[in-house]
């Protein structure tokens, strides 16, 4: 186990609000970040088939060193995790009660330089993402965050 961070919260599912929390990499979101829990009331209820209920957003970002810019570095990519995997519809109204939203990262047990990023929704697996399926980690970059992340 390298980190288990979660929050209870009871969060207002409004337009105009965007509640989020995220995890961020101490080089930016754009080297790697994780959102433990998002809200995109706005954008949810645009799309005609999510006019009703609530939609729960867990979701990774991170360099792509599969996918390199013209200039050789690696490209910035959103939404690394599967679109079934990174919303679901949620069978409550979150403004309603309290609920814990989560990650834990762990390091990959067959390849440990990569991590696995699994997804709680009240203590209970909702969705496990894996760094080496998209080549999105590097283990180098955990050494430069350890003082600021927690992170090993």
């Amino acid at each position: 186990l390298y980190s288990r961070i979660e929050i209870k919260a009871k969060i207002p599912y409004e337009f105009g609000t965007w509640m989020a929390l995220w995890l961020r990499h101490c080089n930016g979101a754009n080297t790697f970040e994780i959102d433990l829990q998002e809200f995109f009331v706005n954008e949810d209820r645009r799309d005609p088939m999510k006019e009703k209920g609530f939609y729960l957003h867990q979701t990774v970002h991170g360099l792509n060193y599969d996918d390199k810019t013209s200039d050789g570095k690696p490209k910035t990519t959103y939404n690394n995790n599967y679109r079934e995997d990174r919303i679901k519809e949620i069978d409550f109204d979150p403004a309603q009660d309290f609920h814990v939203y989560g990650a834990q990262i762990d390091p990959e047990p067959s390849d440990p330089k990569n991590l696995v990023v699994t997804f709680l929704l009240d203590g209970r697996v909702r969705s496990v993402f894996r760094t080496k399926l998209f080549n999105l980690w590097r283990r180098p970059c955990l050494g430069c965050c350890h003082h600021r992340t927690g992170w090993r």
